[in-house]
Protein backbone atom coordinates (compact mmCIF):
# COMPACT_ATOMS: atom_id res chain seq x y z
CA UNK A 1 0.00 0.00 0.00
CA UNK A 2 2.85 2.37 0.83
CA UNK A 3 4.39 1.79 -2.61
CA UNK A 4 1.04 2.38 -4.32
CA UNK A 5 0.53 5.59 -2.38
CA UNK A 6 3.99 6.83 -3.35
CA UNK A 7 3.30 6.08 -6.98
CA UNK A 8 -0.05 7.80 -6.82
CA UNK A 9 1.54 11.03 -5.55
CA UNK A 10 4.63 11.00 -7.78
CA UNK A 11 5.16 14.33 -9.51
CA UNK A 12 4.82 14.29 -13.28
CA UNK A 13 8.06 14.36 -15.25
CA UNK A 14 9.29 17.81 -16.13
CA UNK A 15 8.61 18.92 -19.67
CA UNK A 16 11.61 18.92 -22.02
CA UNK A 17 13.35 22.27 -22.05
CA UNK A 18 16.05 24.07 -24.00
CA UNK A 19 17.58 25.20 -20.73
CA UNK A 20 21.13 23.99 -20.04
CA UNK A 21 24.27 23.11 -21.93
CA UNK A 22 24.35 21.39 -25.33
CA UNK A 23 27.39 20.16 -27.23
CA UNK A 24 28.69 18.31 -30.29
CA UNK A 25 32.20 17.85 -31.62
CA UNK A 26 32.01 21.24 -33.37
CA UNK A 27 29.83 23.56 -31.34
CA UNK A 28 28.56 24.14 -27.79
CA UNK A 29 25.49 26.15 -26.81
CA UNK A 30 24.44 27.31 -23.36
CA UNK A 31 20.80 28.33 -22.95
CA UNK A 32 19.84 30.08 -19.72
CA UNK A 33 16.10 30.58 -19.49
CA UNK A 34 14.42 33.01 -17.12
CA UNK A 35 10.89 31.61 -17.33
CA UNK A 36 8.73 30.22 -20.09
CA UNK A 37 7.81 33.63 -21.52
CA UNK A 38 11.19 35.32 -21.08
CA UNK A 39 13.87 35.54 -23.73
CA UNK A 40 16.74 33.20 -22.87
CA UNK A 41 20.35 34.24 -22.51
CA UNK A 42 22.35 32.22 -25.03
CA UNK A 43 26.10 31.72 -25.42
CA UNK A 44 27.71 29.88 -28.33
CA UNK A 45 31.20 28.40 -28.32
CA UNK A 46 32.68 27.63 -31.72
CA UNK A 47 36.36 28.39 -31.51
CA UNK A 48 35.55 31.24 -29.14
CA UNK A 49 32.75 31.96 -26.70
CA UNK A 50 30.25 34.57 -27.88
CA UNK A 51 26.91 35.82 -26.53
CA UNK A 52 23.83 35.90 -28.71
CA UNK A 53 22.49 39.28 -29.77
CA UNK A 54 18.89 39.65 -30.91
CA UNK A 55 16.90 36.62 -29.72
CA UNK A 56 13.40 35.68 -30.90
CA UNK A 57 11.24 32.92 -29.40
CA UNK A 58 9.06 31.39 -32.09
CA UNK A 59 5.53 30.03 -31.65
CA UNK A 60 6.67 26.42 -32.18
CA UNK A 61 9.10 26.63 -29.24
CA UNK A 62 12.22 27.16 -31.34
CA UNK A 63 14.56 30.06 -30.61
CA UNK A 64 16.28 32.11 -33.28
CA UNK A 65 19.19 34.50 -32.73
CA UNK A 66 22.26 36.17 -34.13
CA UNK A 67 25.69 36.36 -32.51
CA UNK A 68 27.17 39.67 -31.39
CA UNK A 69 30.38 39.01 -33.36
CA UNK A 70 31.83 36.81 -36.04
CA UNK A 71 30.47 36.06 -39.52
CA UNK A 72 26.87 37.31 -39.91
CA UNK A 73 24.56 34.32 -39.52
CA UNK A 74 21.16 33.37 -38.19
CA UNK A 75 21.04 30.45 -35.77
CA UNK A 76 17.91 28.47 -34.91
CA UNK A 77 17.71 25.93 -32.07
CA UNK A 78 14.86 23.60 -31.13
CA UNK A 79 14.35 20.36 -29.23
CA UNK A 80 13.98 17.16 -31.23
CA UNK A 81 11.74 14.25 -30.25
CA UNK A 82 14.67 12.36 -28.67
CA UNK A 83 15.62 15.33 -26.41
CA UNK A 84 18.54 16.40 -28.56
CA UNK A 85 19.04 19.99 -29.65
CA UNK A 86 18.76 20.66 -33.35
CA UNK A 87 20.85 23.67 -34.40
CA UNK A 88 20.62 25.23 -37.85
CA UNK A 89 23.36 27.71 -38.78
CA UNK A 90 22.59 29.85 -41.86
CA UNK A 91 25.26 32.30 -43.02
CA UNK A 92 24.00 35.56 -44.51
CA UNK A 93 26.10 35.08 -47.63
CA UNK A 94 23.95 32.16 -48.69
CA UNK A 95 25.00 28.59 -49.20
CA UNK A 96 23.63 25.46 -47.61
CA UNK A 97 22.68 25.89 -43.93
CA UNK A 98 24.57 23.70 -41.47
CA UNK A 99 22.58 21.24 -39.35
CA UNK A 100 23.98 20.05 -36.02
CA UNK A 101 22.56 17.62 -33.46
CA UNK A 102 23.73 18.49 -29.94
CA UNK A 103 23.31 16.45 -26.77
CA UNK A 104 23.07 17.67 -23.20
CA UNK A 105 26.27 18.58 -21.41
CA UNK A 106 27.19 20.32 -18.18
CA UNK A 107 25.26 23.60 -17.84
CA UNK A 108 27.06 26.83 -16.94
CA UNK A 109 25.88 29.81 -14.94
CA UNK A 110 25.67 33.27 -16.48
CA UNK A 111 28.44 34.45 -14.16
CA UNK A 112 30.77 31.63 -15.25
CA UNK A 113 30.13 32.30 -18.93
CA UNK A 114 30.66 36.05 -18.54
CA UNK A 115 33.96 35.39 -16.74
CA UNK A 116 35.13 33.00 -19.46
CA UNK A 117 34.22 35.60 -22.09
CA UNK A 118 36.12 38.31 -20.14
CA UNK A 119 39.18 36.06 -19.79
CA UNK A 120 39.07 35.32 -23.50
CA UNK A 121 38.84 39.02 -24.38
CA UNK A 122 41.74 39.86 -22.05
CA UNK A 123 43.86 37.13 -23.60
CA UNK A 124 43.19 38.58 -27.07
CA UNK A 125 44.46 42.04 -26.07
CA UNK A 126 47.53 40.57 -24.37
CA UNK A 127 48.26 38.41 -27.42
CA UNK A 128 48.10 41.45 -29.71
CA UNK A 129 50.45 43.44 -27.45
CA UNK A 130 52.99 40.61 -27.57
CA UNK A 131 52.55 40.29 -31.34
CA UNK A 132 53.26 44.01 -31.78
CA UNK A 133 56.37 43.65 -29.61
CA UNK A 134 57.55 40.75 -31.81
CA UNK A 135 57.04 42.85 -34.96
CA UNK A 136 58.94 45.75 -33.36
CA UNK A 137 61.86 43.50 -32.41
CA UNK A 138 62.07 42.26 -36.00
CA UNK A 139 62.09 45.88 -37.20
CA UNK A 140 64.84 46.72 -34.69
CA UNK A 141 67.05 43.81 -35.73
CA UNK A 142 66.69 44.86 -39.36
CA UNK A 143 67.03 48.66 -39.02
CA UNK A 144 68.51 49.20 -35.52
CA UNK A 145 65.57 51.31 -34.36
CA UNK A 146 62.05 50.85 -33.04
CA UNK A 147 59.07 52.39 -34.80
CA UNK A 148 56.57 54.51 -32.82
CA UNK A 149 52.88 53.96 -33.53
CA UNK A 150 50.09 56.37 -32.67
CA UNK A 151 47.16 54.94 -30.74
CA UNK A 152 44.86 52.89 -33.01
CA UNK A 153 42.04 52.20 -33.84
CA UNK A 154 40.41 54.56 -31.27
CA UNK A 155 41.28 56.62 -28.23
CA UNK A 156 41.30 55.11 -24.76
CA UNK A 157 38.46 57.45 -23.77
CA UNK A 158 36.23 56.12 -26.58
CA UNK A 159 36.67 52.43 -25.74
CA UNK A 160 33.46 50.39 -25.39
CA UNK A 161 32.79 46.67 -24.84
CA UNK A 162 31.92 46.31 -28.53
CA UNK A 163 34.59 45.23 -31.02
CA UNK A 164 35.49 47.51 -33.93
CA UNK A 165 37.16 47.04 -37.28
CA UNK A 166 40.85 47.79 -37.81
CA UNK A 167 40.87 50.44 -40.56
CA UNK A 168 43.73 51.23 -42.90
CA UNK A 169 46.03 54.16 -42.27
CA UNK A 170 47.77 53.30 -38.99
CA UNK A 171 51.47 53.47 -38.19
CA UNK A 172 51.31 49.72 -37.58
CA UNK A 173 51.23 49.20 -41.36
CA UNK A 174 54.92 50.16 -41.45
CA UNK A 175 55.55 47.22 -39.10
CA UNK A 176 53.64 44.90 -41.39
CA UNK A 177 51.31 44.07 -38.50
CA UNK A 178 47.55 44.04 -38.11
CA UNK A 179 45.24 42.01 -35.84
CA UNK A 180 43.10 39.13 -36.99
CA UNK A 181 39.56 40.42 -37.32
CA UNK A 182 37.89 43.02 -35.14
CA UNK A 183 39.33 44.24 -31.83
CA UNK A 184 37.95 45.47 -28.52
CA UNK A 185 41.30 46.90 -27.54
CA UNK A 186 43.29 49.88 -28.73
CA UNK A 187 47.09 49.93 -29.12
CA UNK A 188 50.07 52.28 -29.10
CA UNK A 189 53.86 52.10 -29.28
CA UNK A 190 56.03 54.75 -27.63
CA UNK A 191 59.76 54.86 -28.41
CA UNK A 192 62.69 56.52 -26.63
CA UNK A 193 64.39 59.45 -28.37
CA UNK A 194 67.35 57.33 -29.44
CA UNK A 195 64.98 54.76 -30.97
CA UNK A 196 66.45 51.89 -28.96
CA UNK A 197 63.80 51.38 -26.25
CA UNK A 198 60.07 51.00 -26.57
CA UNK A 199 56.84 50.36 -24.70
CA UNK A 200 53.87 48.68 -26.37
CA UNK A 201 50.50 49.54 -24.83
CA UNK A 202 47.15 47.80 -25.09
CA UNK A 203 43.88 48.85 -23.42
CA UNK A 204 40.32 47.56 -23.32
CA UNK A 205 37.18 48.51 -21.37
CA UNK A 206 35.10 45.37 -21.39
CA UNK A 207 32.52 46.60 -18.87
CA UNK A 208 32.32 50.13 -20.30
CA UNK A 209 32.89 51.83 -16.96
CA UNK A 210 35.55 54.23 -18.21
CA UNK A 211 38.31 52.44 -16.28
CA UNK A 212 40.20 50.38 -18.86
CA UNK A 213 42.43 47.39 -18.29
CA UNK A 214 45.98 48.09 -19.45
CA UNK A 215 48.79 45.82 -20.70
CA UNK A 216 52.36 46.74 -21.66
CA UNK A 217 55.44 45.10 -23.15
CA UNK A 218 58.98 46.45 -23.54
CA UNK A 219 62.18 45.49 -25.32
CA UNK A 220 63.30 43.38 -22.36
CA UNK A 221 59.96 42.29 -20.88
CA UNK A 222 57.10 40.43 -22.48
CA UNK A 223 53.48 41.43 -22.05
CA UNK A 224 52.16 42.04 -18.56
CA UNK A 225 49.03 43.55 -17.09
CA UNK A 226 49.71 46.77 -15.15
CA UNK A 227 46.15 47.85 -14.28
CA UNK A 228 44.26 46.91 -11.14
CA UNK A 229 42.75 43.43 -11.04
CA UNK A 230 39.20 44.81 -11.03
CA UNK A 231 39.63 46.76 -14.27
CA UNK A 232 38.14 45.00 -17.28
Amino acid sequence: MTLLAACAHRSPAAAPTLDGGWSSDEITVFVLLEGAEARPAIWVERGELLPAGAIVRQDNGAVQFRLTEGPPATVTIALSEDDALLLIWADDDGGQPEHHSLTRTTPHSTAALEQEWADQAAAAVAWNVEAIRTAELAHFFALDTFLPAEIWPRSVASLTPDPVAWPDGSDFEQLGWSPQGMVRGTFEVTVAEDGRELTVHGWQDLDGDGVPAHWTATRQLGVKRISAAGAR
